[in-house]
Parts: C-alpha cells; sequence; structure tokens
C-alpha cells in the first residue's frame, strides 16, 4: 500500500490527551469518572444524532458530567471542565507524527465534537 493522500484525524483523546482532566474528577469525588463521562458524552451525542436531534459538545458533555453524581455535580463544574478542556495537550508523539505527514505531502484534515476555534485554540496553543 503506498502513502494515503489524505488522513482525517479525530482530536479528542486520539490527538489530544484528556489524562489532565484526571485531577478535576478526582478533586470532585469521581476519581475514575473521565473515562465515563467521556464515554457517556460520546454515546448520549451519537444517540441524539440518530435520533435526528441536534445538541452542542457543551451540553451534552455537560450533562454526562453532572448524571456522574448529581448529588455533587452541577454548572460551577462544568465549567471548570471546559475551562480545563481548553489547555489539554497533545500526546508526546503528534507533533513528529504530524510534521512527518506534512512534509510527506499528506493532507491532513480533524473532527471532532467541538467547535472549530476552540479546535484551533487548541492546535495554536500546541503550536501544531
Amino acid at each position: 500500500m503506498g502513502v494515503p493522500k489524505a488522513v482525517v484525524l479525530d482530536v479528542n483523546e486520539t490527538l489530544f490527551s484528556l489524562e489532565s482532566l484526571d485531577a478535576l474528577f478526582a478533586d470532585w469525588g469521581v476519581p475514575d469518572g473521565r473515562d465515563l463521562w467521556f464515554a457517556r458524552t460520546l454515546r448520549n451525542g451519537f444517540a441524539l444524532t440518530c435520533a435526528g436531534s441536534y445538541r452542542t459538545f457543551p451540553d451534552v458533555a455537560g450533562s454526562a458530567l453532572i448524571s456522574l453524581a448529581p448529588e455533587r455535580l452541577g454548572d460551577e463544574h462544568v465549567r471548570e471542565l471546559f475551562d480545563a478542556f481548553g489547555q489539554l495537550t497533545p500526546h508526546p508523539e503528534v507533533a513528529d507524527a504530524l510534521a512527518r505527514a506534512r512534509s510527506a505531502g499528506i493532507d491532513m484534515v480533524t473532527l471532532s465534537v467541538g467547535n472549530a476555534s476552540n479546535v484551533e485554540r487548541l492546535f495554536q496553543r500546541a503550536g501544531i
């Protein structure tokens, strides 16, 4: 198989690690909650789309977060989560892999459940 002409890359958890969010979940009393939160966020977003409905990523992700511990988590935690989401860092191998793809002439596009301006800020902040 030859060199691909283009690749499509997922942003959250594929290029950018969610691991830095673990400290928040621990502070909130749900130390193993990040993976469950993200899985629920994706599941609920996909289900809504399949049902012909649309809700923004913050709406879906916020509801999924609160569902982890509704007696302890609320809107202030959702805001804190999204502040931290804007500070995500790429996985260690990402910058080199993207540079290699770029130098090989491979076109790259990203897909994300987030909005384009937030994704652009992540890439700019990371310098990639």
